[in-house]
């Protein structure tokens, strides 16, 4: 994860893609439906395409999208998992750059999340982080969670001792 965030520092521009229902794009291979059984009060079910959950999904997913992305990979393109992330020093080759990936992944029939998206910003939030900030700053909504959780903890210990 650093090394991801650490590539960042030379970005100016940056565009954020999330994958809608990416996982679900990936059959499950024939004859291994049986592996993904499931029971419910209407009776037996198996999923046809890979869910979420599944021990191995997260890697077999993630070899589809570097397969799809190769050449643009740790070149202005950043990935995690189905949270893609386009950065570059001037906007024309962000443009570029953007309309490459977007491309690709539509080559690939995966589409994005649009109220997800974030696109040709300076500023915005991703994996948790403020990219670009001064350097690199953790997201302020999730400090915010942080530090509210951890004084209502304390007070709460700090009466309980007394």
């Amino acid at each position: 994860m650093s090394e991801l965030l650490a590539a960042l520092s030379s970005g100016k521009f940056f565009t954020k893609l999330d994958l809608r229902e990416a996982y679900y794009r990936i059959r499950v291979k024939a004859g291994d439906e049986w592996k993904t059984t499931f029971n419910c009060p209407l009776g037996s079910y198996q999923f046809r395409v890979m869910p979420f959950g599944l021990q191995g999904a997260p890697a077999v997913f993630m070899q589809l999208i570097n397969s799809i992305l190769h050449g643009h990979l740790y070149c202005g393109v950043l990935v995690y998992l189905d949270d893609i992330l386009i950065y570059t020093n001037n906007l024309e080759d962000h443009v570029h750059l953007a309309r490459s990936v977007l491309r690709k992944l539509l080559e690939a029939k995966l589409y994005v999340k649009l109220s997800k998206c974030e696109f040709h910003k300076t500023r915005l939030d991703y994996l948790g982080y403020r990219i670009p900030g001064l350097g690199l700053e953790m997201d302020p909504e999730k400090v915010k969670s942080v530090l509210q959780w951890c004084c209502g903890w304390l007070t709460f210990s700090s009466h309980r001792v007394r």
